[in-house]
């Protein structure tokens, strides 16, 4: 396991939607305590991970509001991303 990682961070940063689901019915913790472990919705995220492993871990009521140690939240980084994408569509249509 990557340091200070769970089970659960490491199969959303791998797209793993099955192991995902299986470790929230197993009551994984969504949101660990520490600022400095990634949250599974922000590894999920970063990795540019399907909105279904969002959605369930939304489910499981997994905040996208909690930063990590940087302050990055998980809703920041998909505004941020939404953003970069927009821009780079722009700039393709514009050649």
């Amino acid at each position: 396991m990557e340091r200070g990682w769970t089970a659960l961070a490491i199969a959303c940063k791998n797209g793993d939607h099955m192991s995902v689901e299986s470790l929230l019915k197993a009551r994984a913790i969504v949101d660990p305590e520490s600022a400095s472990a990634p949250s599974p919705m922000l590894r999920a995220i970063a990795a540019n991970h399907n909105a279904q492993i969002v959605a369930s871990l939304l489910l499981f009521k997994a905040s996208p509001n909690r930063p990590h140690a940087q302050g990055v939240t998980p809703l920041f980084l998909v505004r941020f991303r939404c953003l970069c994408e927009s821009i780079e569509r722009d700039f393709v249509l514009m050649l």
